[in-house]
């Protein structure tokens, strides 16, 4: 039932663009006006990979600023799947990582984190109980 909800999300494309559009024009007015956990330019000429992860029952949520990269790189996991990651954050950050350097990066292989510059994760799990 969750791969089907899943498939149904990815199937919205335009819902993924209007988050990533969002996520960009809030990560410049952060640059703007100084803030310095913001993404904007200074996300994209930061040396390190910024994640921010929302991780809930049914879907885990990764964003990316990424190095280089004027829009944030967006993955959505299913935040239980056994068969094929232990645990979605991390798989969500090693498949940025993957697809932002072009490095391969394999499952169950520590993840080399000397690029990634934060992680901030907050969950709904309890509280949608």
């Amino acid at each position: 039932r969750n791969v089907e909800r899943l498939r149904a999300f990815r199937d919205k494309g335009e819902l993924k663009q209007s988050l990533v559009s969002a996520l960009a024009a809030a990560s410049s007015d952060g640059a703007a006006s100084g803030d310095a956990g913001g993404g904007g330019a200074e996300g994209r000429n930061a040396s390190g990979f910024r994640f921010s992860i929302d991780r809930g029952g049914t879907f885990t949520d990764v964003y990316a600023l990424c190095p280089g990269e004027a829009v944030p790189r967006c993955v959505k996991l299913l935040s239980v799947d056994p068969a094929n990651y232990p645990d979605a954050p991390r798989e969500g950050i090693r498949r940025v990582l993957e697809a932002a350097t072009g490095v391969p990066h394999p499952r169950g292989e520590r993840l080399n984190s000397s690029r990634i510059e934060w992680i901030r994760m907050g969950t709904t799990v309890a509280t949608n109980a």
